[in-house]
């Protein structure tokens, strides 16, 4: 009975594992710093070559917060703002494809 509990205890923690959010640096040249915000949570990386992809733990939480990207490359700097969808918190993964003039957002439900 007892093992029973810690199987079920340890599977309930892996299905509470949240929303992965993958990034792909899609802006043709490599980043030297990257911010993601989610809300009042931000991410900050460093070095990101072109084409890398990388992944934030940031949470989403239960309402549709609006995700900011900024990055510097090259001495300029770039900001994108967008909405995800409604139930975006219910994506198992969120693949975030960014450049300076588009950007291309999928969602694994």
């Amino acid at each position: 009975m007892k093992k029973l509990l810690i199987a079920a205890a340890i599977l309930m923690v892996a299905g509470c594992g949240g929303t992965r959010i993958e990034l792909n640096n899609g802006s043709g040249a490599d980043i030297e710093t990257l911010t993601v915000t989610i809300g009042e949570n931000s991410e900050t990386f460093h070095n990101i070559a072109v084409d890398e992809t990388f992944t934030t733990g940031l949470p989403l939480g239960d309402s549709d917060h609006p995700v900011k990207i900024e990055w510097e490359t090259a001495g300029e700097t770039w900001t994108m703002e967008y909405a995800l969808v409604e139930n975006a918190q219910e994506a198992s993964r969120i693949s975030i494809l960014f450049a300076p003039d588009q950007v291309n957002i999928n969602y694994s439900f």
